[in-house]
C-alpha cells in the first residue's frame, strides 16, 4: 500500500468552520438548491460591500470571510453547480477582483474545457496560465477540496460528489446528507489525506500499523466508517445539533471501497468508487 506525499498544487491552510460568523443568521438546508442560495447569496454580499466600502471590520476579518464563503462553495455544491456560480459570478465585472478570494486561483476542476476560451486566467491569479485543466479532473486538487463533509477514525476527510441512482437535481437532498442514501447505492467519493510535516510523515512511516494507514488512501475491499463534521451537520440541521433530537445514525456513513483512483503521483486527494453497506 502507497502512502500519499505531499506535494500538491500549493494548497494553503484551511479554516474549521463554514461561514459559521455570528452576523450569519441560522439556516436548515434541506435541498442542493438550498445550498445553491447560500453560496450565492454571500457572494453577492461580499462582493457589494467591498465594491460600496462599507465591508465592517479590517482587512484580516473581510479575508477570512471570504474564505468561508470558498469553503462553503467547496463543500456544499456538487460540481455542476460550481460551475453554474463561479461562471455567473465572472459574468459580472464587479465580482472579477474578487474572483481569486472567493474561489481559489485556477485551474479549476469543475470548469469543462469549453469554458477556457471566454476567460483569461492572468486576469484572475498572476503568473496562473489556464482557467482549466488539459484533461477532465475528476478529482479536486487539495486546495479545492473544500472543508470535506465526513472523516474517518484515520482522520481522512471524503466528499460525497456523485450518488449513481439518477442525475440530481436542485430540488433533490444534498448528496451528503446520509438519510437520502441507502444499502446498496453507489457512490464517487473524494479522499483527502492530511498534509503533514516531513519530520511528523517519517515518524508516522516508523510507526507503522494504523498509524501509518493514515498515510494512504483507502483501497479496494476496505469498509470505511465515517462520522460527518460538526460544520456540515449543522448546516442540515441548525447551528447547535442535539443528538438527542436528531439520530446520531445520521451523522454516520459506512461504505466498502471497490477502486481508488489517486489524484496523480504524490497527491493528497484521491476518486474512490464504493457502495453504502
Amino acid at each position: 500500500m502507497q502512502a500519499a506525499e505531499e506535494s500538491d498544487d500549493g494548497a494553503q491552510s484551511l479554516p474549521d468552520r463554514l461561514d459559521q460568523s455570528e452576523q450569519a443568521p441560522a439556516r436548515v438546508m434541506q435541498t442542493i438548491g438550498d445550498a445553491v442560495v447560500f453560496v450565492q447569496e454571500r457572494i453577492s454580499a461580499h462582493v457589494r460591500a467591498d465594491d460600496h466600502g462599507s465591508a465592517a471590520g479590517p482587512s484580516a476579518q473581510r479575508k477570512r470571510g471570504k474564505n468561508e464563503v470558498r469553503m462553503a462553495f467547496y463543500t456544499l455544491l456538487p460540481r455542476q453547480q460550481q460551475r453554474q456560480i463561479f461562471l455567473h459570478a465572472v459574468g459580472v465585472p464587479a465580482a472579477w477582483p474578487h474572483v481569486q478570494t472567493l474561489f481559489g486561483a485556477p485551474p479549476y476542476s469543475f470548469l469543462e474545457q469549453g469554458d477556457a476560451v471566454m476567460l483569461n486566467a492572468r486576469g484572475f491569479s498572476a503568473g496562473r496560465a489556464n482557467m482549466t485543466f488539459d484533461t477532465v479532473q475528476l478529482v479536486a486538487s487539495y486546495a479545492q477540496f473544500g472543508l470535506g463533509h465526513f472523516k474517518d477514525a484515520l482522520d481522512r476527510d471524503y466528499n460525497v460528489t456523485f450518488v449513481m441512482n439518477g442525475e440530481r437535481t436542485v430540488k433533490d437532498m444534498l448528496l451528503f446528507d446520509t438519510r437520502a442514501l441507502a444499502a446498496g447505492h453507489r457512490l464517487v467519493l473524494q479522499a483527502r489525506v492530511k498534509r503533514h510535516r516531513r519530520a511528523d510523515r517519517l515518524q508516522m512511516v516508523r510507526a507503522g500499523g494504523i498509524v501509518r494507514k493514515g498515510l494512504a488512501f483507502p483501497m479496494p475491499g476496505e469498509s470505511i466508517d465515517m462520522q460527518m463534521k460538526q460544520a456540515v451537520r449543522s448546516k442540515l440541521y441548525e447551528d447547535k445539533v442535539d443528538d438527542d433530537v436528531v439520530s446520531s445514525s445520521s451523522f454516520r456513513l459506512r461504505v466498502r471501497v471497490q477502486r481508488t483512483v489517486p489524484r496523480g503521483q504524490r497527491c493528497l486527494t484521491a476518486a474512490i468508487l464504493a457502495i453504502v453497506e
